[in-house]
């Protein structure tokens, strides 16, 4: 059991970050031999994470709300407004 609020954070974070990674595997349309193998281990990964995703998304404010989709609005126009720099 969480008793910090650190640590209930950070689950929270970790929950965020493995919902974005398995969501942004999943548009990508690229087929080359790496970008397969990284959807396959995302697969992978995705099944053994299910469960712990699952607690989390029963919680009320995820179930409810659009929390999960606000913060990967955030990081999108992060992205868009700094990727010249990124690729540069």
């Amino acid at each position: 059991m969480l008793k910090t609020k650190k640590d209930k954070m950070m689950v929270h974070k970790l929950a965020f970050e493995l919902d974005s990674i398995i969501n942004t595997l999943d548009e990508i349309k690229a087929n080359s031999k790496i970008t397969m193998n990284i959807k396959e281990k995302a697969l992978e990964l995705s099944i053994l994470i299910e469960p712990f995703l699952e607690s989390i998304y029963d919680s009320k404010l995820i179930r409810k709300g659009t929390y999960f989709q606000e913060m990967n609005n955030k990081i999108d126009t992060v992205i868009r407004q700094n990727f010249k720099e990124i690729i540069e």
